[in-house]
């Protein structure tokens, strides 16, 4: 199989996890909405329709679009800074780079819900390198501006705990160990998934299925002129 052929190459795979029902910001709200989880999707900032707004972000993270406040925005980002620096990397069989480099990466997300049965969450990713000898490393230090993650989900049925929902888009995944499906945190440059996800609920029990592969950074990157 050609190397091209290959990344055409989609993953179909359902898994059955003991979960609670309210992951991936799906089911019942909980009643403590503070909480900052991995994936960052499975943030769920219902509850502050209900409960007193005792933190310094709940304006941000609960903006209410309708007069019944179910339709609502929530507000995300991230910025984080690495300096790394290596010694006799290779076993000294690429250059020295006696002062090191320095990474960055800035997230900016969305996440709009629309009663209890529609959801989009948007977020882009913009990742740097700087001081890098030999430049940026392929795929892990540098996307300038890139969407990198832009899905929809929608509820099917019932709205409670057992909530059926289906997710179209691009999206991050994680599950297990990592080896297939990961959000690739260590890296500079997050991961994410073209695909098509189902998520239902039986008891204690979650069902997902779902295909994908990996996003094409061609598609979503948007260069500034």
């Amino acid at each position: 199989m050609s190397l091209k052929l290959c990344r055409l190459v989609v993953s179909a795979m359902m898994v059955a996890t003991p979960v609670a029902a309210i992951a991936q910001g799906i089911g019942a709200p909980p009643t403590d909405p503070h909480r900052y989880p991995l994936p960052t999707y499975e943030e769920d900032w219902r509850a502050l329709q209900w409960v007193a707004r005792s933190d310094f972000w709940d304006p941000v993270k609960y903006a209410p679009l309708s007069a019944d406040g179910r339709t609502f925005l929530s507000l995300g980002g991230e910025a984080r800074f690495t300096y790394e620096r290596f010694g006799n990397q290779n076993f000294g069989l690429t250059p020295p780079d006696p002062d090191g480099y320095l990474l960055q990466r800035y997230l900016l997300r969305t996440d709009v819900r629309a009663g209890s049965r529609i959801r989009v969450w948007t977020e882009f990713n913009s990742s740097f390198e700087n001081g890098r000898i030999g430049g940026p490393r392929p795929v892990i230090d540098e996307d300038k501006l890139d969407l990198h993650q832009a899905f929809v989900d929608l509820t099917v049925g019932d709205t409670g705990p057992s909530a059926a929902v289906l997710r179209v888009g691009r999206q991050e995944i994680a599950l297990g160990s990592g080896r297939m499906y990961a959000l690739r945190e260590g890296p500079n440059v997050p991961l994410s998934f073209d695909g098509v996800r189902v998520i239902t609920h039986s008891g204690p029990w979650r069902l997902d299925g779902w295909a994908a592969r990996p996003g094409s950074k061609a598609f979503g990157r948007m260069k500034p002129r």
